[in-house]
């Protein structure tokens, strides 16, 4: 299991200047949103995308489809 920290995951986000999605489920609701706010500038960090499931009762299946070419 890898931990990463948000002062890691704000660093590794600019630095990759490419979007970045953070997913998770578990819940009662299903959101997507930006609610990342940087360290130093308090502005939104653009690049990262929050995306919260159902919980595994209600999820059956994921499909994720990654590009190095973007």
């Amino acid at each position: 299991m890898v931990l990463l920290t948000f002062a890691k995951a704000e660093a590794e986000a600019v630095s990759y200047g490419k979007p970045v999605v953070l997913a998770h489920g578990d819940s009662h609701y299903f959101r997507i949103n930006k609610p990342l706010l940087g360290s130093k500038s308090r502005r939104r960090i653009e690049n990262i995308m929050h995306v919260e499931t159902f919980g595994a009762d209600d999820v059956h299946w994921s499909r994720n489809t990654n590009s190095t070419k973007c």
